[in-house]
């Protein structure tokens, strides 16, 4: 961590970053998002794919990243050990990785948040 310089160089990944509230994390990095839903969001940088399946991901184009972020993503995912995968294939050496998941809330079908699948008709 001690070699990570945030400045307008380096590349912010947030994994399931729906309409980039977490922005404000990548300081002056440049910060991209990658969602299974592609949205208008605040940033031009938006992957819409499936980061269980790096072949949904089309990443010859994409930066080798700085930092990878991912808030209440995991818990959604099928086979999170795929996702780590694409990850990996996504991140520069020594980068940093910050995932946080709620344990007390096992795997859970719906891959949008509760309120929006409702909206979407996904959920009763």
């Amino acid at each position: 961590m001690k070699n990570l310089h945030m400045d307008t160089s380096c590349h912010f990944l947030d994994i399931g970053g729906r309409y980039g509230e977490s922005k404000g994390l990548a300081g002056p990095c440049n910060y991209w998002i990658i969602d299974i839903n592609r949205r208008t969001s605040v940033t031009k940088h938006i992957l819409g794919c499936d980061i269980e399946s790096l072949a949904t991901c089309d990443i010859k184009d994409l930066p080798s990243f700085d930092i990878v972020h991912s808030r209440d993503t995991f818990e959604h995912l099928r086979q999170p050990w795929e996702a780590m995968r694409t990850i990996n294939a996504l991140t520069k050496r020594g980068s940093v990785l910050m995932i946080a998941a709620p344990f007390a809330w096992r795997y859970h079908a719906v891959r949008l948040h509760p309120i929006e699948a409702k909206l979407q008709g996904a959920v009763d």
